[in-house]
C-alpha cells in the first residue's frame, strides 16, 4: 500500500525534473551554446581577415622595397605619355625625325585634346583606342577612362616614298613620345621649285597628310591650380570734367 501512495509523488517529481531540464536548456544552455558558436564563427572570420591583411602587408612591404624601380618605370611612362601637352617638344621631335629620314614638315596643326575611350563605347567628340574618331550621333555604352586624352595633330610632310615609309616607322616606334598615326592621304607631286618653305620637289615625290595622336594623362598627385587672372588696367587720373574752368 505504501508503494502505491508514493508512486504519484515519484512520477510528479520526475516530470518536474524533466521540465526543469527542458527549461534550463532553452533558457540557459542553448543560448550559451549559440553564443559560443557565434563567437567561434566570428573568431574564424577575424582570423581569415587577419590572414588577408598579412598577405596584403607582405605585398606592400615588397612593393615599398622596390619603390625606386616603380618610380623609374613611372618616369619612363611619363616620357611616352606626359602629364601635360608639351606641344613644342613634340614639334621639335617630329622635325628631328623628318630631318633624319629626309622628309620636310610643312604643317603642324594641333587641336584640342579629346577623351580616349574603348572601341564600341565611344561617344561623339571622343577618340577610340584604335585612333578612330567617333562619328556624330554615336552614344557611349560604357564609361570612358578618366584623365586619358589624345591630342589630334594634323601634319603635312613632303618627300620621296621610301623616306616617307622610314619617317612614319620612326615616328611611331623610335620617338620618345607615344604617337599613333591615322587617316593618311598621299598626293603625287610634279617638278616644282622651292617656295614658301616647301623645298624643291621632283616628279614622283609625295605630299603626305595625316593625323597624329599624341597622348597625355594629367598627374593626379599634382593639384590643378587655376591661373590667377591679371588685374584690370586702372585708367590714368583725369581731371574732373564738372569742375568749372578757371
Amino acid at each position: 500500500m505504501g508503494t502505491s501512495k508514493t508512486a504519484p509523488w515519484v512520477f510528479g517529481t520526475a516530470v518536474l525534473a524533466v521540465l526543469i531540464l527542458i527549461g534550463a536548456w532553452f533558457l540557459a544552455i542553448s543560448p550559451k551554446l549559440s553564443a559560443a558558436a557565434d563567437a567561434s564563427d566570428q573568431t574564424t572570420a577575424q582570423q581569415a581577415r587577419v590572414d588577408q591583411l598579412t598577405v596584403l602587408l607582405a605585398g606592400l612591404k615588397h612593393d615599398f622595397e622596390n619603390i625606386e624601380s616603380f618610380r623609374t618605370q613611372l618616369s619612363d611612362l611619363q616620357v611616352q605619355i606626359p602629364s601635360d601637352q608639351q606641344l613644342s617638344t613634340l614639334n621639335r621631335q617630329l622635325s628631328t625625325i623628318a630631318t633624319e629620314t629626309g622628309m620636310v614638315v610643312t604643317s603642324f596643326a594641333p587641336s584640342s585634346p579629346v577623351e580616349v575611350v574603348n572601341p564600341g563605347a565611344a561617344a561623339a567628340g571622343t577618340v577610340t583606342t584604335d585612333g578612330a574618331a567617333t562619328p556624330a550621333g554615336q552614344t557611349a555604352t560604357t564609361q570612358a577612362a578618366k584623365g586619358f586624352y589624345a591630342i589630334p595633330i594634323d601634319v603635312i610632310v613632303v618627300g620621296t616614298y621610301p623616306n616617307m615609309v622610314a619617317f612614319l616607322d620612326k615616328l611611331q616606334t623610335g620617338n620618345p613620345r607615344l604617337i599613333l598615326v591615322s587617316q593618311l592621304a598621299a598626293v603625287s607631286q610634279k617638278d616644282t621649285a622651292a617656295k614658301g618653305g616647301i623645298p624643291a620637289l621632283a616628279k614622283g615625290d609625295l605630299e603626305l597628310t595625316f593625323t597624329a595622336y599624341a597622348f597625355t594623362m594629367p598627374d593626379p598627385r599634382k593639384p590643378v591650380v587655376a591661373p590667377t587672372p591679371a588685374p584690370l588696367p586702372v585708367p590714368a587720373a583725369q581731371p574732373n570734367p564738372f569742375v568749372p574752368l578757371q
